[in-house]
Parts: C-alpha cells; sequence; structure tokens
C-alpha cells in the first residue's frame, strides 16, 4: 500500500499529465490540486473503488467541490489511515491465532505429562519385563507426540515471525511514504511540522538553541514560464539535492511547499546557521544548469534566504514567521541574500 507514490519515469509522468489534464477539460473540472489528483488516479487505474466513485459522478450530473474534496480525503489523504486501521486488524487476528496456537500446545502438553506421570507409576510398581517393554513404548510415543507438537509450535511462530516482519517493513515504508515529497524525496510539510514541535519541546526541556532556515527560489514564476513547468520542477530537484547533501544526520531539509523549503538546524546558533545558508545560496548562484533537449542555459538562478533562531516560550507560528519576515527582507534587498532575525 502507498501513499501518493508517484515514481514514475519521465514518459509515464508525462503521458499521465496529458490524460489528466485531459479528464479536467472532458468534465469541466476546474483545475486545482484536489481534482488534478484524482484525475491522476483516475488515469492510472491504480485504485479501482475511486475510479467507480467517480465514474458514478461523471454519470450523474459531474464531480462537484465538496464531493471531490470528500473522495479526495476518503481514498487519497486517508490512506495511510486506513492501511494503520488494516495493520490493527491483522495484527489482532495474529495475536488470536497465536494465543490459540499456545493454549493448543499447553492442553496437548499438559496431556501428554499427565500419560507420562502414569507411566512413570506404573513402571515403578511392576517388575514384568514385557509390561515394561509396554510401557517404555507408550513413554516413547508420549514423547514424540510432544516432540512433533512443539515443532508444529515452532514452525507456526516462524511463520507468524515472518509475516510480522512484512507488516513491519511495509508500515515503515508506508510512513515514510506519507511524509516524504514525491517530487524532491525531500520531507515534506506534514513531516516539518512534527519535527518542529518535537525540537521546540526539547529547546525548552534542554535550553538547547535550534535554528530555521526557509529558503525561496528567487523569480521562480519566470522560469516556469519561459522554460515551463517540467524544467521548473527539475530546478527544484536541483536545489532540493543541494539541500540533501549539505545537511547532517541529525538535522532536516523539508520542501516547504512550491518553490520553498525549510531547514531545521537543532544545535546550531546564529552564525552556524549564516554560513549554512551562505554556502547552499552560493552554490546555487554559481550553478550552470542546462536544458538537455536545447542545451539552452537557465541564467541567474539564485536562491533567498531567512534565518530564525528559536526565542525560549514562543510557539511554532511565532517561530516560522519570524524566518518568513527575515525572508522577506531578503527578497525586498535584492533578493539573493540571507537574512536573520
Amino acid at each position: 500500500m502507498t501513499l501518493l507514490n508517484y515514481r514514475h519515469n519521465f514518459e509515464e509522468a508525462n503521458s499521465y499529465l496529458r490524460l489528466s489534464l485531459s479528464m479536467l477539460g472532458k468534465y469541466n473540472l476546474p483545475p486545482n490540486l484536489i481534482n488534478f489528483t484524482l484525475c491522476y488516479e483516475y488515469v492510472m487505474k491504480s485504485n479501482k473503488v475511486l475510479m467507480a466513485e467517480l465514474d458514478k459522478c461523471f454519470n450523474n450530473g459531474g464531480l462537484t467541490d465538496d464531493k471531490s474534496e470528500e473522495l479526495f480525503k476518503k481514498y487519497i489523504w486517508d490512506k495511510d489511515k486506513r492501511f494503520l486501521e488494516q495493520l490493527n486488524n491483522v495484527l489482532s487476528e495474529q495475536l488470536k491465532t497465536m494465543l490459540g496456537d499456545v493454549q493448543t500446545v499447553h492442553e496437548q502438553t499438559s496431556s501428554s505429562t499427565s500419560q507420562l506421570d502414569h507411566h512413570a507409576k506404573r513402571l515403578q510398581s511392576t517388575e514384568s519385563p514385557e509390561s515394561i517393554k509396554e510401557i517404555s513404548n507408550e513413554i516413547l510415543i508420549e514423547a514424540n507426540n510432544i516432540l512433533n507438537t512443539n515443532q508444529s509450535f515452532e514452525e507456526k511462530l516462524n511463520k507468524t515471525q515472518s509475516e510480522l516482519e512484512g507488516l513491519k517493513k511495509e508500515l515503515k515504508q508506508t510512513k515514510e511514504q506519507s511524509e516524504t515529497d514525491p517530487l524532491t524525496n525531500l520531507k515534506n510539510r506534514r513531516a516539518f511540522d512534527t519535527r518542529l514541535d518535537e525540537e521546540i519541546e526539547r529547546a525548552k526541556a534542554n535550553s538547547s538553541p535550534v535554528t530555521l532556515i526557509i529558503f525561496d527560489i528567487d523569480h521562480f514564476k519566470n522560469i516556469n514560464d519561459q522554460y515551463g513547468h517540467i524544467v521548473g520542477d527539475k530546478v527544484i530537484r536541483y536545489v532540493a539535492n543541494i539541500l540533501l547533501k549539505r545537511v547532517r544526520k541529525h538535522e532536516m531539509a523539508c520542501r516547504f511547499g512550491g518553490e520553498e523549503f525549510t531547514v531545521l538546524l537543532p544545535g546550531s546558533n546564529g552564525n552556524n546557521a549564516l554560513a549554512f545558508a551562505e554556502g547552499i545560496r552560493k552554490q546555487v548562484e554559481t550553478s550552470t544548469l542546462s536544458i538537455h533537449s536545447t542545451n539552452e542555459k537557465i541564467e541567474n538562478l539564485t536562491i533567498s534566504a531567512g534565518i530564525s533562531i528559536y526565542s525560549n516560550h514562543e510557539d511554532s507560528e511565532s517561530f516560522i514567521n519570524r524566518a518568513d519576515k527575515a525572508l522577506y527582507l531578503s527578497k525586498s534587498n535584492g533578493r539573493n541574500k540571507s537574512t536573520s532575525l
């Protein structure tokens, strides 16, 4: 099960894009993110239930804004929630089965133990070779029953363990996908919000510094207008790759939205954060990017940054707003700058 896992090659993605846009036009749907995503899921043909729901709408008067939002929430936004519910059901069944197997082993072992105790008492009360031989055979049978029962239980436990390991792996993949931006492979806004709250709580508890940087690609609309959205996406991925290579293990780079990115630097003071931001800014400024199909160079690619150092007792909204104001100052003062507040 995946969540917005659109990992297609260029040809596939381009085909799905054309079909999605055609579908938007065919049914006269407003070209917003929700409707586009629904159409993209439809033309991928990966969600048969959603396709049936959409067909029903199209055959009965069209798709309203309210219905679009309802379907988006039900089949796309809440996929991870439904997966966790399914996982919970599977784990419950696994536990019931395991407990049943344990009870069975307990009953069978208890029965064999009683039989062995009975045979031991018989051995003590007989001296007949024939009786001793008979009792010995019966003891071997009970011992073999115990062995078979334990072996069967071990095989079931191994199977259950294997299934649980598979579920654990799938759960980890689902969590990662739900927190990852599909275009850049950076963490998304959802993951950023969670991590930001954690770092703020840590800063309050330990009086440790944490710095937030917001980056924004300068004149990005002009890039889209001049070179097209496909090239615009490549520029976003290029900047994202720079951030991925620069952040350390305990730091976090996210795609904040559109052409904006955030970086959280736990343990970094203002000077370190400014040096980090300037390093990114200068690398982007000196980049030489060209369009593969035409070899045309993308001129004057730059990025601006706003930096804020966490102040005790402020909430996440205030923290972000200060970085945003710093970014605004960088933009207002000519762009291609880093400003700290």
